[in-house]
């Protein structure tokens, strides 16, 4: 990138900005040239001659021309281009959230339309959800968002794509309210939810590993706890596209100037399969799910057949899954409707078996047979 190039970058940068990346990265400021700018120097380095000026904004007259001799220095200095030294300023006080699609069709750096609408679109709902359970734990959020979340999602921006398989990063700069100086001396509600995002991630990763051993939705009732929801499954399914046919990732990289304090991996991939198993803990999060090849116990507590027809439902309060409670429709026919009113008049329990649907105000067994009514003698 040429001189004239760079020049366009320079209005975003600040002076604060660039005394905190200094810092950050080993530079100690040795004093005031004049009123012009600060001159910076790195005591532990071998170079004796390694030294920039900083001009101070308004003062210098010829501020960008002396702006971009420093970012040339530190270019060479760090053996990167000014272009990758300018991103790392503009960074440094904020968390990045980088999403990654990963299949052959975006490889050239672009992507259907459609889906490069709904990329952006699950991704400020990603950041969403982990900014409303960084407050509260819910299975799923609706209604309203608190104060402090609008002032978060406020705060975001998007930054530019990369080509790469097609990368987009939201960029969450920390509060200012929280942040009044460097260093900082307590985390800020943008790191908060960063934290909270990638707990979640980590959460949902181990969730799906351990459903693809045991195939049971209730493996994902811890990750809760680590701040998942239904509104994040939601988001990670959209982010895979319109066909769910793309992998991804997520890639998170916390600001430097608010210490990590804990050990948790921040780069998580989601594969096609995954992509099916998170729709799935979506659902179940939501109490609409299915329960396949279930074995259903308990009482009938209600029947309704129309008049002259042979088939009626039959509804049997009955434990799924170990522990929810549920009144069960089960449609019957001929004997077994039969048998069920005898159970019904006897107060005796039935069984039968099928695949649950759950959902947040009934369940119904699907394809249900083996229907049986337990005497009582059977039961001891």
């Amino acid at each position: 990138m040429t001189r004239s190039e760079l020049r366009s970058y320079l209005p975003a940068l600040e002076g604060p900005q660039l005394q905190r990346y200094l810092i950050t990265n080993g530079w100690v400021n040795d004093g005031h040239l004049g009123n012009v700018a600060t001159i910076w120097h790195r005591p532990d380095d071998k170079i004796s001659d390694a030294e920039l000026l900083l001009p101070a904004r308004g003062i210098a007259r010829d501020y960008d021309d002396r702006l971009l001799d420093l970012l040339a220095t530190l270019a060479q200095f760090e053996s990167r281009e000014p272009v990758a030294v300018v991103t790392s300023i503009t960074n440094l006080s904020v968390d990045l959230i980088s999403i990654q699609v990963i299949h052959p069709d975006v490889e050239g750096g672009s992507i259907p339309l459609e889906d490069g609408v709904l990329l952006n679109e699950k991704a400020q709902d990603l950041v969403t959800s982990a900014a409303l359970s960084a407050l509260s734990r819910r299975r799923h959020f609706r209604g309203m968002r608190s104060p402090e979340t609008n002032a978060y999602l406020g705060r975001l921006r998007l930054g530019q794509t990369q080509v790469g398989s097609y990368v987009i990063n939201v960029i969450a700069p920390l509060s200012t309210q929280d942040t009044p100086q460097y260093p900082l001396e307590k985390r800020s509600f943008s790191r908060l939810v960063t934290n909270n995002l990638a707990h979640a991630l980590k959460a949902l990763h181990e969730g799906i590993m351990r459903y693809n051993e045991a195939s049971d939705l209730s493996v994902f009732d811890s990750a809760i706890e680590s701040g998942a929801s239904a509104n994040m499954c939601d988001a990670l399914v959209g982010l895979s596209g319109t066909n769910h046919s793309r992998a991804f990732s997520v890639l998170i990289s916390p600001s430097p100037l608010e210490p990590i304090t804990e050990e948790i991996p921040f780069h998580y991939k989601f594969d096609v399969k995954s992509i099916a198993v998170m729709e799935q803990a979506a659902n179940y999060f939501k109490d609409n799910y299915i329960l396949h090849d279930q074995v259903i116990q308990g009482y009938v507590k209600r029947l309704d057949r129309a008049p002259g027809q042979e088939t009626g439902m039959v509804s049997i309060t009955a434990m799924l899954a170990g522990e929810a409670v549920k009144n069960v429709s089960v449609e019957l026919t001929g004997s077994n409707y039969l048998d069920a009113i005898h159970a019904h008049e006897s107060k005796l329990l039935v069984e039968c078996r099928g695949d649950v649907h759950v959902s947040p105000r009934a369940a119904r067994l699907l394809n249900p047979s083996g229907f049986r009514v337990f005497r009582n003698e059977e039961l001891f």
